[in-house]
């Protein structure tokens, strides 16, 4: 099926299928690739991504797998559930175990500023607030849609008992962005830059070898990357120490963090994006093994939640930041 898909829509010639990490890969032509999945793209979203990945080449960044383009021009072709890519491994490869994330990402966000990046959907920039309102919407018509329902599930009583404090997070994140964006003006935000949906340890690993995937790809302000790296962390007891602060440390020797920086990047955390996640999947979810899965995580989740708003609490303390100093302001419901 692969095989003749390559041909038909690639005109390669697979020599060998190969595994690399989580992904089907193959050999053709000499090159190692991988197919991984992709959102649809429209043709601003195609031209913006293939720019992307020339202001990376043209700026010095080798580590990156560039997508290969059909015969027709496309950057994915469809495949049965979802629409797939096909992209080029780099020649030279480094292990993941000898790098330093935090240093990597940090030249990997200076290398990307000061592009004029076009609003597409690949464009998230100064939106942070807009997709939080609609998502919390969303989950606001569910809550009083799953109050009426007289025959209710395990999910649907956690999701009813739990989601009024999530909510209450959600809307104290909105109030946070409200008041940066206030207070700091647009001028001081961070700028924009090629970031990922969801950073994290595992993102430019490939198959234990350290590659860029531009799949993953969109624009947002850096902070969003660092947050999503951290977040993991916020659910730990010890919480933000050691692995995550060296990621900082070394991430702002390459770019170092405003107060505006640091006060986003807070915004974020504070955001129950995980919570989200797990909902939205569950209730959209077509099969029980999907539901499953999220109700699953969701627990998970919810078990500890409770290290997560501790480790809100000591955050700018845990990472050494003089908040008051700064004059950054802490929300009340953090200091009691």
């Amino acid at each position: 099926m692969l095989e003749r898909i390559l041909y038909e829509q690639y005109k390669l010639h697979c020599e060998k299928r190969i595994k690399v990490g989580n992904y089907d890969g193959f050999v053709a032509n000499g090159n190692s690739y991988i197919v991984a999945p992709i959102a649809p793209l429209g043709g601003k979203e195609m031209t913006e991504l293939t720019q992307y990945m020339h202001l990376l080449y043209n700026r010095g960044d080798s580590s990156f797998a560039p997508i290969e383009r059909t015969i027709r021009g496309q950057l994915f072709f469809a495949g049965e559930e979802t629409y797939y890519a096909v992209l080029r491994l780099p020649e030279k490869r480094n292990r993941m175990d000898d790098l330093s994330i935090g240093r990597e990402l940090g030249i990997f966000h200076k290398r990307t500023i000061g592009y004029p990046y076009a609003k597409t959907s690949l464009n998230y920039y100064l939106s942070w607030k807009t997709f939080w309102l609609r998502r919390m919407e969303q989950l606001e018509n569910w809550y009083e849609e799953c109050k009426k329902e007289s025959s209710k599930g395990d999910m649907d009583n956690i999701f009813i008992e739990t989601f009024p404090y999530v909510l209450g997070l959600t809307e104290n994140a909105l109030q946070y962005i409200a008041e940066i964006e206030r207070e700091e003006g647009v001028s001081n935000f961070p700028p924009p830059t090629i970031c990922h949906e969801r950073f994290s340890a595992d993102t430019w690993n490939c198959g234990g070898n350290y590659v860029k995937l531009p799949t993953k790809w969109i624009v947002d302000q850096p902070t969003r990357d660092i947050a999503e790296f951290i977040r993991k962390d916020m659910y730990k007891e010890n919480g933000i120490k050691n692995n995550c602060l060296r990621f900082i440390n070394d991430y702002e020797k390459q770019m170092p963090l405003s107060k505006a920086a640091w006060r986003f990047l807070y915004a974020r955390l504070l955001f129950p994006v995980d919570y989200y996640q797990y909902i939205e999947g569950y209730y959209s979810a077509t099969t029980n093994e999907t539901k499953q899965k999220y109700a699953s995580l969701l627990r998970e989740n919810l078990s500890e939640m409770v290290n997560y708003e501790r480790n809100l609490m000591s955050f700018y303390d845990d990472v050494g930041l003089p908040s008051e100093q700064l004059q950054i302001p802490i929300i009340e419901w953090m200091k009691s």
